[in-house]
């Protein structure tokens, strides 16, 4: 522990027992792992959505990484909105980030 090199949790989960979405907030098996997490880290006891991203990290599991994009369809405002639109052709749906990075020049 912690993971080397880190991981998404959905890839984790579905690795480990063959469904994305098997550690996904409120489950049982979600809340088995995570007291397992912690006692094997040391993870201090906590409650909400920031203390279990921040558990999951301890053990190098990265709670949002493939959940983190959005579908977009011709959005623009920004340079990296106008960029993606741009990619995106005429009407049709693309992915994005959440967070953008600097689009490429």
């Amino acid at each position: 522990m912690p993971a080397e090199p880190t991981v998404s949790l959905p890839v984790f989960a579905a690795d480990a027992f063959g469904d994305a979405d098997a550690l996904d907030d409120g489950t049982p098996l979600a809340t088995l792992v995570l007291s397992g997490v912690r006692a094997l880290t040391g993870f201090p006891d906590g409650t909400g959505a920031e203390w279990r991203r921040e558990a999951w990290a301890s053990a190098g599991l990265l709670k949002d990484a493939l959940s983190s994009a959005v579908l977009t369809l011709g959005l623009r405002g920004t340079p990296a909105l106008d960029w993606a639109a741009d990619a995106g052709g005429a009407g049709r749906p693309d992915t994005a980030p959440a967070h953008p990075s600097t689009p490429p020049a």
